[in-house]
């Protein structure tokens, strides 16, 4: 699927939940019901009252102990299984997120992409380049530019502080990298890295 599409459709989905479900106030708010003070007398438990609270707390915990080992676990997300890298690749952590979200599943590319995120922002999500005139030129695990990304950024619905999200990040990131090697570029270029 192109990816641009698929970047349409899910700024289209989204913008249709917000119209759904968030399209702001309520003309006819529910006026807020009054509440009366409670009083409330604290009265120490008995000795009693205490071995049966301690008793119940006991059984309660050992149900919840016996039914997390006894049921089927259910259907967790897997990730998908990585090309086979180096284990020297920095920011490991990462690639699996950076597989699901569209990047390529290849070694190449994947210990290239583990390096970029090592150089740009030591596998930190929440790195921030500091400008003279922006808070930050450069956003995230890969650095998304200010300057030169922030019309598709908003094309896409997206703010530059969702870019410290490590999944938008490289989601947006692998739809700059598709792009370009779509079209027969290098895709590492935008990092200054050569094919």
């Amino acid at each position: 699927m192109n990816p641009f599409k698929f970047l349409l459709f899910t700024f289209g989905f989204y913008l249709s939940l917000v119209l759904v479900f968030g399209g702001g106030k309520d003309p006819n708010p529910e006026p807020i019901p009054t509440q009366t003070r409670i009083t409330v007398q604290i009265i120490p438990l008995t000795d009693e009252q205490m071995a049966d609270r301690d008793a119940e707390i006991a059984r309660q915990m050992a149900e919840e102990n016996a039914s997390i080992y006894d049921e089927p676990a259910e259907a967790s997300r897997t990730l998908p299984q990585l090309a086979q890298i180096d284990p020297d690749t920095k920011c490991q952590q990462w690639l699996p997120l950076a597989v699901e979200v569209g990047w390529p599943n290849e070694t190449e590319v994947l210990e290239t992409l583990g390096f970029l995120m090592w150089r740009e922002a030591r596998c930190l999500p929440d790195a921030c380049s500091p400008s003279n005139s922006r808070p930050c030129a450069d956003y995230g695990i890969l650095q998304g530019n200010w300057a030169a990304h922030h019309e598709w950024w908003a094309q896409m619905g997206l703010t530059p502080e969702d870019m410290f999200d490590p999944a938008v990040n490289l989601q947006w990131a692998g739809l700059l990298y598709n792009g370009r090697e779509a079209k027969g570029q290098c895709g590492w270029q935008p990092w200054r890295l050569s094919c």
